[in-house]
């Protein structure tokens, strides 16, 4: 289905906002224009800290994990498996396989 014109995001595609923020060169204010405004606001913030704690994904985890494994074993088991390593900070990896496993909103959902 097409999103009309103009319509919000249901959440921020973090990959391309990596990719945006990395282009700039000084701090700048954001606003998000998506239906999870909060949310993915701490994408945004976790994926941009220049502290790279596992830690803060951890804490993350907590809030979704439930959710994710109500939809999808794989993406439940992927999650926990990128978490183990704690010299890492896989949070695209994170946060897209957290996006994954939720499945999209019907239209009769998005339109009320």
């Amino acid at each position: 289905m097409e999103k009309r014109p103009g319509s919000h995001s249901r959440t921020i595609d973090l990959t391309e906002f990596t990719s945006f923020s990395n282009k700039l060169d000084d701090e700048i204010d954001i606003m998000l224009e998506v239906k999870d405004k909060n949310l993915s606001a701490i994408k945004c913030i976790n994926s941009i800290s220049s502290i790279k704690d596992i830690r803060k994904l951890e804490i993350e985890w907590s809030k979704y994990k439930y959710r994710v494994l109500e939809h999808s074993n794989y993406h439940y088991n992927k999650i926990r498996e990128i978490l183990k390593d704690k010299n890492n900070y896989p949070v695209i990896d994170f946060y897209n396989l957290i996006d994954e496993a939720e499945p999209s909103k019907t239209s009769d959902e998005t339109m009320s």
